[in-house]
């Protein structure tokens, strides 16, 4: 009789615990990291990484950045 009632009192506890378990709404925009891309080269294809890579925000400033690219 145990184990039934621990089995019963673990298949009713868990859905509820899922509910509270759900991911938070965020936003898209704030949570992609903002990338720079610093490249001085003649292979340099920057418009191909930006249309490639569409899951981060691209910055013009590196100030502005997360994540700082540089590519030789």
């Amino acid at each position: 009789m145990r184990p039934f009632l621990f089995f019963a009192a673990t298949a009713f506890c868990l859905p509820l615990l899922s509910g509270s378990a759900a991911a938070q709404e965020s936003s898209e925009a704030s949570s992609r990291p903002r990338v720079f891309f610093d490249c001085a080269g003649p292979n340099c294809r920057l418009d191909y990484y930006r249309t490639e890579i569409d899951w981060v925000d691209w910055v013009r400033d590196g100030a502005d950045a997360d994540v700082h690219v540089i590519m030789t």
